[in-house]
């Protein structure tokens, strides 16, 4: 009977999640996406130092990444990390409320 229970809501938390994930995935690659690709142009081009239009250059900063540290390339494989990551945070969000409510009494 328990075993029963937590099989229904653990497949609901997942098919829940999944479908909220790819909504939320949408909805991010039309108003969020082009925020962050705005972004990294000025962490890649910024690196060398700037000028704040009072004749006081910056120094570059004081970190690097180096040649080799890892991203996602822009298009298919950035939606499809940012698509898996947003399932499995919709997962986890369903499966508290799920929780949530199986403690108090409604699932």
């Amino acid at each position: 009977m328990i075993g029963g229970i937590v099989s229904r809501i653990f497949l609901v938390a997942i098919i829940g999640g999944a479908i909220a994930g790819l909504f939320n995935t949408g909805i991010q690659q039309i108003a969020v996406m082009p925020m962050i690709l705005e972004a990294e142009t000025y962490e890649t081009d910024g690196a060398a130092g700037h000028d704040h239009g009072d004749g006081a250059a910056t120094e570059a900063h004081s970190h690097d990444h180096g040649e080799g540290a890892w991203s996602p390339s822009d298009g298919l494989e950035r939606l499809f990390y940012i698509r898996d990551c947003e399932r499995l945070d919709r997962c986890r969000l369903r499966s508290f409320a799920d929780g949530g409510l199986c403690l108090e009494g409604r699932g």
